[in-house]
């Protein structure tokens, strides 16, 4: 289903000619109001990617140089106090990471009142969710604080760079944990010494990035790239102005690293802008809903695809302890619009951010695949996780996406029931050919074939695909012999004979016997004394408005059962002569219990007896109700297995069910009735279904 590639191609082309490809998406703070937080400081946050918490250990807390050692987790925008049995100093300016392979939150240094001496520290501690443990590595950095601190996920080590021992000594040094030691990198270049140097993890580039700081003379605004090895200064042609304690984290939605706020030196000029790194520049992006501010503590939450908030200084330098969310971003999603459903066409939509208007885009349908994976395309970032089977696609379509944000993947579902329950995945992914990012929806359509739903002008039963044994060797004749018949593709049958009322609104006229003030309820009672072709013109006019309202699927049609259709949906998945058992009695269904004696001496209201295990009503008296098939005058059962068995020729018709008026013998499942086309009386019906086209 790739078409139009081309043009594609060249529209995708003068979109980025026309710069119109690089703009970034408005984002906004949101305000959050938990019932329990932690007290107003300036701390940091890291994010447990395993259990889906942030955790916020000590702080700054401002007034009377208080300084904090209680440790808080935020799950689902609420506060939790944790109360571990051990717990490192009270401090702050430490540094904090977590260690995913290891699934340790990882702390070292700091400032603590606490501690001997100047203050400044270098324990390692490490926090697994219940309790801080303390560790003893043969090798620890000096005693620092205000360093900086990430974890390398493709190289599976936390990364510290810098800081500050009093009185006078600035670092400019990298060290990286193992999980067991502390380990010196010895790099050929290195930003110089310096303290608030924003540092963070770049997951689309496997990098980590640093920007600014202070070394006790200026305020910096440099950004350098250190890849594990070495550290690299970039020189991008735009840029935050130079800051230090500003808000730093990757944004797994943007597949960019994102800086927010920060001070100058004196915290005289206070931001609140918010910029991202796309592997060449930063990028301004508008924002709104937060106040100026430094040290607000910062994260990336996986599941709500959110940056989070907490805390940090106004201003005024008065300290908060407010819980914010980013909203807006970068997020792609999949939505369904019309699900999977035989015979029908499905739409899935990819909803997109503005940023990507006219990029060109691809929408695959998989196999289902279950589970995430990362994909490498070199010479791209790729933000998101692949989540479907890329080794068995099945459909892929190139698209140019438009202004609206969303762009609908339209597929056809056959009408054939071997494809009822089938799995299959959809994703879609847009490229940035300016910052050469691939964009993977944050999620994927984990889509089932299903049955057709039922029409929604009717109350119809679906009727899924199954065998049953057609026919009664107790009557013999034209109901003989017994045979195995397969009914291959689902189909939908009203619960209820057709009421005269349904008939009279859409063929405009009753040719009821049983209507009228004599005969209560008349409008819910079956239509009678209609002919075949009567019959046949009421599921036409029943097709024409359905179809031209939209609502019939792809090789379906209203029309009568076949013959095979009806006896299966008589029977209800059983086996007896009748659906209720060996027997029928009146207060099973309205029919004779003798030539001269009747359960009820005329039609009754629809669905005043006991549906069958399939949830249809009056199966078995009532009317006689018409079915497509005609009959040859032999007794034409065949005595081999058949699939979906239809009748197109023959002088006659057959009527099924048996009526108020006949007998019980003749209102058995597998009962025939045959007569002339034309005949109407008081005792013929029928009821529609909305089956395949019959050949």
């Amino acid at each position: 289903m790739l078409r139009n590639r081309s043009l594609l191609l060249r529209a995708s082309l003068a979109c980025q000619m026309a710069s119109l490809c690089a703009s970034a998406d408005a984002q906004q703070w949101t305000l959050l109001n938990p019932a329990n937080r932690p007290s107003p400081r300036s701390s940091g946050i890291c994010w447990d990617n395993d259990r889906g918490v942030g955790v916020l250990f000590g702080g700054y807390a401002g007034s009377n140089a208080i300084t904090l050692s209680d440790t808080w987790e935020l799950t689902n925008g609420n506060w939790i106090q944790r109360a571990p049995a051990n717990a490192p100093l009270a401090r702050w300016a430490n540094g904090m990471t977590y260690d995913r392979a290891r699934q340790r939150m990882v702390l070292f240094g700091g400032y603590s009142p606490l501690a001997p001496g100047v203050g400044a520290m270098n324990d390692t501690w490490e926090y697994d969710g219940t309790d801080w443990t303390q560790r003893t590595p043969a090798n620890s950095p000096p005693r620092r604080l205000s360093m900086s601190m990430v974890y390398d996920v493709a190289r599976g080590r936390a990364v510290m760079f810098g800081g500050f021992e009093y009185p006078s000594t600035y670092y400019n040094d990298t060290w990286e944990w193992d999980g067991i030691n502390w380990k010196q990198r010895a790099t050929a270049n290195a930003p110089s010494p310096r303290i608030g140097l924003m540092m963070a993890y770049d997951e689309s580039r496997n990098t980590t990035l640093a920007f600014g700081g202070g070394d006790g003379n200026q305020i910096l605004g440099d950004t350098w790239i250190y890849d594990g090895n070495n550290w690299t200064q970039k020189f991008p042609s735009t840029s935050p102005s130079a800051r230090w304690a500003s808000s730093y984290a990757y944004d797994g939605s943007c597949g960019a690293v994102t800086l927010f706020g920060g001070a100058n030196t004196l915290f005289a000029l206070i931001h609140n802008d918010i910029w991202q790194w796309d592997g060449a520049n930063w990028v301004q992006v508008p924002s709104s809903g937060i106040d100026n501010r430094h040290s607000l503590a910062m994260a990336y939450d996986p599941a709500s695809r959110r940056l989070i908030g907490f805390g940090g200084a106004s201003p005024a330098a008065q300290l908060g302890n407010e819980t914010w969310q980013l909203d807006g971003g970068c997020d792609r999603t999949m939505s369904v619009i019309d699900p999977p459903l035989l015979g029908r066409n499905a739409v899935f939509q990819y909803s997109y951010p503005p940023s990507a208007a006219f990029r060109l885009a691809w929408h695959f349908l998989t196999l289902h695949f279950a589970g995430a994976f990362r994909l490498q395309v070199p010479g791209f970032s790729v933000v998101g996780d692949v989540r479907m089977d890329l080794a068995n696609i099945r459909i892929q379509e190139l698209v140019l996406l438009g202004p609206t944000g969303n762009s609908p993947l339209t597929v056809a579902i056959p009408s054939d029931p071997i494809f009822l329950g089938y799995e299959f995945d959809v994703q879609s992914v847009d490229i940035d050919f300016v910052s050469n990012r691939i964009y993977l929806a944050a999620n994927d359509v984990e889509a089932v074939i299903g049955p057709i739903e039922p029409p929604t002008a009717f109350q119809m039963v679906n009727l899924t695909a199954g065998s049953f044994s057609m026919g009664s060797s107790a009557i013999g004749g034209a109901s003989a012999p017994v045979h195995a018949v397969n009914i291959t593709r689902p189909f939908w049958m009203t619960k209820h004979e057709v009421t005269q009322a349904e008939y009279q609104a859409r063929m405009g006229a009753n040719p009821s016997i049983f209507q009228g003030g004599s005969y209560p309820n008349a409008a819910n009672r079956p239509v009678d004394n209609v002919s075949f072709a009567q019959a046949e013109a009421y599921c036409a006019a029943v097709q024409a408005a359905e179809g031209a309202a939209g609502r019939v699927p792809p090789g379906h049609v209203y029309r009568l059962p076949t013959e095979a259709e009806w006896e299966y949906a008589c029977r209800g998945g059983g086996s007896t002569e009748w659906s209720v058992g060996t027997s029928l009695a009146c207060p099973a269904a309205n029919h004779a219990t003798s030539v001269f004696a009747r359960c009820v001496n005329q039609t009754t209201v629809v669905g005043s007896y006991a549906a069958n295990a399939f949830g249809l009503f009056d199966m078995h008296g009532n009317v006689a109700e018409w079915v497509q098939d005609r009959w040859n005058g032999t007794a034409n059962y065949p005595s081999t297995t058949v699939s979906d068995p239809y009748v197109s020729t023959g002088p006659l018709n057959v009527l099924r069910g048996g009526a108020w008026n006949q007998i019980a013998d003749q209102c058995r499942s597998a009962a025939r009735g045959t007569v002339l086309p034309g005949l109407t009386n008081s005792s013929n019906g029928f009821r529609m279904v909305l089956g395949p086209i019959l050949p």
